[in-house]
């Protein structure tokens, strides 16, 4: 970066950038460092570009990526797009022990409803669930995750897509991990709830109950243990 632009980026973006509602409440007090190759101001239509290499840290907020385009309006951000390849964001939500990380190629940031929408080859980490899609919204006042279109099978589906990171059992059930979507899907009665937590544990339920399902001379079965165990019956 050219020296006499690293100041004048550090001023701008540190009045333009918020904090998130739900980040680390000290992130906001902390400095914010930005790196860019590039910057393009235009005070007048209240758009600032910064290409190459773009780094924006404050406290554990981490963005990268190719390129930023703010666009501001009486000096207060409305809105901004990132992108990369991919493009990155990372924060501690307040509360958590653990960061959000997502990338994209292409990151939306909306002031006004608090929200980043991740578009093309979208992924999510969060509390240990991965979400991947080619749309995700993250609202981050509510450090809430909806994967896909926003139907409720896309936004299922990403729940199986974390719940199949899970660490695997040492078991080997009639439906493996790869197909507990569809056979959920396919199988079971369908849920929607404005709680996406209740939806999650509700999924859940579903996806561990497959875990369970075997094949035995006497047809299929669901087992009470997972593992084999001396004091069960007939098929365990």
């Amino acid at each position: 970066m050219h020296p006499s632009i690293a100041p004048l980026l550090l001023l701008l973006l540190t009045a333009f950038l918020p904090a998130p509602a739900a980040a680390l409440s000290s992130d906001r007090q902390q400095p914010m460092h930005i790196e860019a190759d590039h910057a393009d101001l235009d005070d007048q239509k209240g758009v600032s570009v910064y290409r190459g290499n773009v780094v924006i840290t404050q406290g554990t907020l981490r963005l990268t990526g190719d390129e930023l385009t703010v666009h501001t309006r009486d000096g207060d951000i409305t809105k901004a797009f990132s992108t990369g390849n991919p493009a990155t964001y990372r924060q501690r939500p307040d509360g958590k022990d653990r960061d959000v990380e997502a990338q994209s190629l292409r990151m939306e940031y909306y002031a006004g409803e608090d929200q980043i929408i991740l578009l093309q080859k979208a992924e999510v980490k969060q509390a240990g669930d991965t979400f991947r899609s080619e749309r995700i919204i993250y609202d981050i006042a509510r450090d809430h995750v909806n994967a896909g279109t926003g139907a409720p099978g896309d936004r299922v589906r990403g729940y199986f897509a974390g719940f199949n990171a899970f660490p695997g059992e040492p078991v080997e059930s009639h439906i493996p991990d790869e197909q507990s979507f569809e056979w959920v899907m396919d199988l079971c009665p369908r849920f929607e709830c404005p709680d996406a937590w209740v939806e999650r544990v509700f999924y859940y339920r579903w996806w561990s109950l497959r875990k369970h399902l075997r094949k035995s001379p006497a047809g299929f079965i669901f087992t009470e243990f997972l593992r084999p165990v001396r004091h069960a019956t007939d098929y365990n």
